[in-house]
C-alpha cells in the first residue's frame, strides 16, 4: 500500500537487512504522505496494527478496495466498470465496517 501511493519501495532510503527488520519489528513503519486519502491511510495503519485481530481480514480489503476504487472512478466520470448490484454491494459492507468501528 505504501509503494502504491508514494511511487516508490518503503524504507527506500535505508539497506534491507536485518536492521530494518529489527526497526520493523520494534514499529517503525514506512511514512504517508501527506497527500494519502484518510481511509487509506487508516486502512494502512490497521494492516500495521500489532494485534492480529484487529487488522483488517482479507474479505474486508477487497471490499474497502472496491469501495475506493469506486469512488476514484465516480470522481474521475470514467466509464462504469462494476454493475449497480455490486457498487451497493461495496458501499453496504463498507458502511457496516464503519459502524462497527465508530
Amino acid at each position: 500500500m505504501s509503494e502504491l501511493i508514494s511511487g516508490e519501495p518503503p524504507f527506500v532510503d535505508r539497506e534491507y537487512d536485518e536492521n530494518l527488520a529489527l526497526a520493523i519489528c520494534y514499529g517503525q513503519r514506512p511514512q504517508i504522505p501527506e497527500y494519502t486519502p484518510e481511509p487509506y491511510a487508516e486502512l494502512m495503519k490497521r494492516c500495521w496494527d500489532p494485534i492480529p485481530t484487529n487488522r483488517p481480514t482479507a474479505k474486508e480489503l477487497n471490499d474497502q478496495f472496491w469501495n475506493l476504487f469506486d469512488v476514484l472512478r465516480n470522481n474521475n466520470n470514467s466509464i462504469e466498470l462494476i454493475s449497480e448490484d455490486r457498487r451497493l454491494e461495496i458501499k453496504e459492507a463498507f458502511s457496516q465496517e464503519r459502524e462497527e468501528h465508530d
